[in-house]
């Protein structure tokens, strides 16, 4: 299953893989693939989230919507779904992980070490929609260096210097190409909207605690970076008074998972 080439129809075109969450930064850059003559071939990681059917969901709306823009150049293979515990194993990538979780560079539950594992298990040359503030952003500039680079079709992208950067990180994202490192949800919120896209910005989903009224909870980590980030419109009032108690929101949350209320 893993590295196994997929094999596209439109054999002219370039074969751009990329995560695809359904969220606004993934979303925006498979708005603007959608824009160029490639084959956009992407991936989901499932984990049993409680938000995957509406990330699933919103990748399906965005998706068609896309498909039938006028201007749309790009051909969309099928969804690739994988499951996190099938992800392929690599004794290096893990320990490069456990030593930066060591050091508290990352978290233990987080995400790097398992998209490592599947960029890797893909052949690399993944497209990652990470922006200028994400956490991976931060720590690539604190602990190494990027490269600007040129892809005559997709265009301008960033990939890792391995000359700058420490060996467990340049291990966790050397299979990365990152095209949004320097823009912000701001700046991509604007460029929605230049591209005749801004009703494909409103199909994303970004929340990883829906409520019970399929509502963005506004205390999780998605829902808080988004807020400080300079979107709270994509809230509803409710969310945004969670937000403003998240600490409390969050205790809540959690003795409810206990008492699987």
């Amino acid at each position: 299953m893993w590295g196994k080439l997929v094999m596209s129809k439109e054999t002219d075109k370039k074969i751009v893989k990329i995560f695809f969450t359904g969220g606004l930064d993934s979303s925006f850059r498979v708005t603007q693939l959608s824009k160029m003559p490639v084959v956009i071939l992407p991936y989901y990681i499932s984990d049993s989230r409680e938000s995957e059917k509406f990330e699933l969901s919103a990748i399906k709306n965005i998706t068609k919507a896309l498909q039938l823009k006028p201007d749309t150049m790009a051909t969309f293979e099928p969804l690739i779904i994988f499951h996190k515990k099938d992800r392929p194993k690599d004794a290096e990538i893990t320990q490069a992980f456990l030593e930066l979780y060591n050091k508290g560079y990352v978290k233990k539950r987080g995400q790097h070490e398992w998209l490592a594992l599947v960029a890797q298990g893909l052949g690399g040359e993944i497209e990652r929609s990470s922006h200028s503030d994400d956490k991976i952003t931060g720590l690539m500039y604190k602990l190494g260096g990027v490269n600007e680079l040129t892809d005559p079709v997709t265009g301008t992208y960033f990939a890792i210097d391995e000359s700058k950067t420490d060996k467990n990180l340049f291990k966790l994202t050397k299979h990365f190409r990152f095209p949004l490192l320097k823009m912000t949800k701001l700046e991509m919120a604007k460029e929605y909207e230049k591209m005749g896209c801004a009703d494909v910005m409103a199909m994303t989903w970004f929340c990883h605690r829906p409520t019970k009224k399929d509502e963005a909870c506004g205390f999780c980590g998605p829902c808080i970076y988004t807020i400080e980030e300079g979107m709270p419109e994509r809230f509803t009032s409710k969310a945004l008074r969670r937000y403003k108690y998240k600490n409390f929101h969050k205790i809540l949350y959690r003795l409810r998972r206990m008492l699987k209320l």
